[in-house]
């Protein structure tokens, strides 16, 4: 675990000044001090380092005890990434393995999860209405991240909430 966070450390570091696109494995190892197999040991690739920062973050959110909902997981997203500046320089890559479509899939997938363990099952149309959702939301705040929108992040979770398929909503 310790070399692990070494190296996620490391890949926050030189992403915040420097574009997603700038930065190597090779860089992320020596800024880590660890060798480049100790690297591929703990993370396929740069991106799963980047997707990592989203994947920890949300869980974070969806575990705390303090949201009672999709809506507080929604404006402390918008919130934190105010704060997370890198965030602008992660989101330089598009494409696949970007980190926008990485919080599609890890958005829906989590909905989906959440939703069994509930015992909360859905048609079809349940999961296109979803599968549309987390797309658009993970342009939506990619677009958010990188100015497109004047709105303060209660108001951005706000309106992305009012979007959620009902369906899904009483998954949390």
């Amino acid at each position: 675990m310790k070399t692990y966070n070494k190296i996620f450390n490391a890949f926050n570091k030189l992403i915040q000044t420097k574009s997603f696109d700038d930065i190597t494995v090779l860089e992320i190892c020596q800024k880590a001090n660890v060798s480049t197999s100790s690297f591929y040991r703990h993370y396929k690739d740069k991106y799963d380092v980047m997707n990592e920062n989203y994947k920890r973050i949300l869980d974070q959110y969806i575990n705390s005890k303090q949201n009672h909902n999709y809506e507080d997981v929604f404006i402390n997203l918008f919130t934190m990434s105010k704060e997370l500046h890198y965030l602008k320089n992660a989101f330089d890559y598009t494409g696949i393995n970007s980190l926008g479509d990485f919080i599609y899939q890890y958005s829906y997938n989590t909905v989906i999860e959440m939703c069994k363990t509930k015992n909360i099952h859905f048609e079809d149309k349940d999961l296109l209405l979803l599968d549309v959702f987390c797309g658009g939301a993970s342009i939506m705040y990619q677009h958010y991240i990188l100015g497109k929108y004047d709105l303060s992040p209660k108001q951005a979770g706000h309106l992305l909430y009012q979007m959620f398929p009902e369906n899904f909503k009483i998954s949390w």
